[in-house]
């Protein structure tokens, strides 16, 4: 089931292995979809989705990072409903080569097909979404092409496996990940107003997030300190 957080953001919960997938609406019409889980539950996601919206409208799909609880659907998606591909540019080679390795598909044995990337994200680049325009940052450590989208008018940042609820962060004992970088991400977005955090991984936070920034940053400079990162 979708849960509308705001006017036009929608949440499609974390599932089994899925991560949280956000649905942002554009011009009261076309669908922009951040993050596919891993392609497990695509069907049921296909059918929340078709419950309120025409998921023909299907306008992007766009990728926070390349692990396959973020990624594994895309492939699927795209093929049926050819929605433009959008990735960090970083990131983008590993979806369209089709890697196991650094994707993490191999962690839970499956395959993860090639899919053609339609546009490479910058840093600093904006996605528009028409009355919503969040700025692209990369902030590298859980993988390190990891990108957050940040919309300052509402303070809302959507992290990825960035940072979490409860002074929580990613972990970076996967491929291409590293402890000093995550803690300097960390540090970052700690300096960023953000009032609502949108996670790949547990439930968002409505209000008053920098706190929880702040903690997570604390912890993860501590963890780097005493070498646990």
């Amino acid at each position: 089931m979708l849960k509308e957080l705001l006017e036009n953001i929608y949440l499609i919960p974390e599932r089994e292995f899925d991560a949280n997938m956000y649905l942002i609406i554009e011009d009261n019409e076309n669908l922009n979809l951040i993050d596919t889980g891993t392609g497990l539950n695509v069907t049921q996601t296909i059918k929340d989705i078709n419950a309120q919206f025409d998921i023909n409208k299907l306008k992007r799909i766009i990728l926070t990072h390349c692990h396959i609880d973020h990624s594994g659907g895309l492939h699927r998606l795209a093929k049926k409903f050819a929605p433009e591909v959008v990735v960090y540019e970083i990131e983008a080679p590993y979806i369209e080569m089709g890697d196991t390795i650094v994707t993490v598909a191999s962690f839970f044995g499956v395959d993860f097909p090639r899919t053609k990337v339609d546009v490479y994200l910058e840093n600093d680049s904006v996605l528009d979404f028409g009355d919503l325009k969040f700025s692209v940052y990369n902030m590298p450590g859980h993988t390190h092409g990891s990108v957050v989208f940040y919309e300052p008018q509402r303070k809302i940042l959507i992290s990825g496996d960035v940072v979490f609820p409860q002074g929580s962060f990613g972990r970076t004992d996967f491929p291409t990940g590293n402890g000093a970088q995550l803690v300097e991400s960390l540090k970052k977005i700690s300096e960023l107003d953000v009032e609502m955090l949108f996670p790949g991984h547990m439930p968002p936070i409505m209000k008053n997030a920098n706190e929880n920034n702040k903690k997570s940053y604390q912890m993860g400079k501590m963890m780097l300190e005493q070498g646990f990162l």
